[in-house]
């Protein structure tokens, strides 16, 4: 019994203990921070008082006089100030006129370099007339004369080759017309425009002389006509291509020794019945052309197989694509 209550007081105690030792750490870490504290404010005190030192030897060189501590600090400022104000009055009339003597020098320098840009150009004038008097200025209007001569040999010679080339074009058209209209009917078949006409005109494009084609739609019964372009659908306007494109091969209009026609993918937006009538066009020409066809249409390749095969065409099918190119496979 004794024993245990030695233990319980002595417990108590060291209890008690270690509490005054930890309140007395964090006395003794309280104070450290304030010691550190003051030391601060004591340095930043120092640092400001060197500061007001060096301020009040400034002033005190700007004043040429000692500053004591008995002193107003802004007294001695504030006069020193008002007397810089007052000599800067006493100067600012004087600036002023000078301002307005020197705008004055100023405008008087801008004339004199007009005028002596004028004297320049005067005596520029006079060599010119100098040189309009002498023999240069002959050779020179010689020049000219013989120049404007040679523009207006230039301006014949390209009205004429303006002419020429329209006028060739136009033959070339009048010359295929009637196939022209034989071949529009067969494949177009326009329900309104039964004919065609085309119109050569010259226009210059950049620079350089062009022959403009107008291709109209015409129905004669109803004295009516317009621009292909602006009514004709797309299958349409493709009919018109081919139409005078075959025309002019068939009149030989720009024929070669090779005499053959090639043909990329013509078939684009036709219907069944404008490759029907492609077929049968391609299949007069064959006699005096030789007709190379490529097409990837199962649809006109059927119509021209069936319509040639008395002619037996010949038929070459590309299958596989590699680096080395196609897959080329004859079917005669």
């Amino acid at each position: 019994m004794r024993y245990l209550l030695f233990h319980r007081i002595r417990d108590t105690t060291i209890e008690a203990i270690d509490d005054k030792i930890e309140k007395a750490q964090g006395a003794k870490a309280e104070a450290e921070k304030e010691q550190r504290e003051h030391k601060r404010l004591s340095d930043e005190t120092t640092r400001a008082r060197h500061e007001l030192e060096g301020v009040v030897r400034e002033v005190a060189a700007v004043l040429q006089r000692v500053i004591t501590a008995k002193d107003d600090s802004e007294a001695p400022l504030r006069e020193h100030i008002a007397g810089l104000d007052s000599q800067i009055k006493k100067f600012e009339k004087p600036l002023q006129e000078r301002e307005t003597q020197l705008q004055r020098i100023e405008d008087r320098r801008q004339k004199m370099t007009q005028i002596a840009e004028v004297l320049k150009e005067e005596e520029n004038i006079k060599k010119f007339e100098k040189l309009l008097e002498g023999k240069e200025l002959q050779a020179l209007q010689g020049g000219i004369l013989e120049l404007e001569s040679l523009r207006e040999i230039l301006d014949a010679i390209s009205k004429a080759t303006i002419k020429v080339q329209t006028d060739l074009a136009a033959s070339m058209i009048k010359n295929a017309h009637h196939e022209i209209s034989s071949y529009y009917k067969t494949i177009c078949n326009h329900p309104y425009y039964e004919n065609l006409e085309i119109d050569v005109q010259p226009r210059t494009v950049r620079g350089a002389l062009r022959n403009e084609y107008y291709i109209k739609g015409v129905n004669k019964s109803e004295s009516e006509e317009t621009l292909a372009s602006q009514k004709f659908s797309t299958g349409q306007m493709n009919c018109v291509a081919l139409a005078i494109y075959l025309a002019l091969a068939k009149k030989d209009i720009y024929s070669h020794n090779l005499r053959f026609l090639i043909l990329d993918d013509p078939s684009q937006n036709l219907d069944i019945s404008h490759k029907k009538a492609l077929a049968e066009i391609l299949l007069q020409l064959v006699p005096q052309k030789q007709v190379i066809l490529a097409t990837h249409d199962n649809e006109l390749q059927a119509i021209l197989q069936d319509a040639a095969a008395q002619k037996k065409p010949v038929i070459y099918r590309l299958d596989e694509w590699s680096k080395a190119g196609p897959e080329i496979r004859c079917e005669a």
